[in-house]
């Protein structure tokens, strides 16, 4: 995740421009996890991010989040499978945009019900 995230930083080096980073599921993690990382990205787009990663969720509370909006999102499908620690991303997603409310992060959930 390191080199990827030094990979993708050396092409947002132009400073007049605003950079927004984001995902669908693992890579979605993977934009929430750089938005601890790095200030370049104003804002994040999580879809369906991989939350439910075993410590992920204290991980957002033990560091600060350096992106000023985030936005998340769920599916109606992704807790209902049988894995019990995939199972969990809807009460992750929730628990995770309730932090980031609490600390004045402007962030947004979608819940998709299709």
């Amino acid at each position: 995740a390191v080199r990827t995230l030094e990979q993708i930083l050396t092409l947002c080096t132009d400073k007049s421009r605003t950079y927004y980073i984001g995902g669908y599921s693992l890579a979605g993690l993977f934009s929430l996890w750089a938005a601890y990382q790095t200030d370049v990205f104003s804002g994040i787009a999580a879809a369906s991010p991989s939350v439910w990663f075993p410590g992920f969720i204290e991980y957002m509370k033990e560091h600060e989040i350096k992106s000023e909006i985030v936005y998340l999102s769920l599916g109606d499908k992704e807790e209902k499978t049988r894995n019990s620690v995939m199972s969990q991303v809807g009460n992750c997603i929730r628990m995770g945009y309730g932090w980031l409310i609490e600390h004045g992060i402007r962030a947004i959930i979608l819940e998709n019900r299709i």
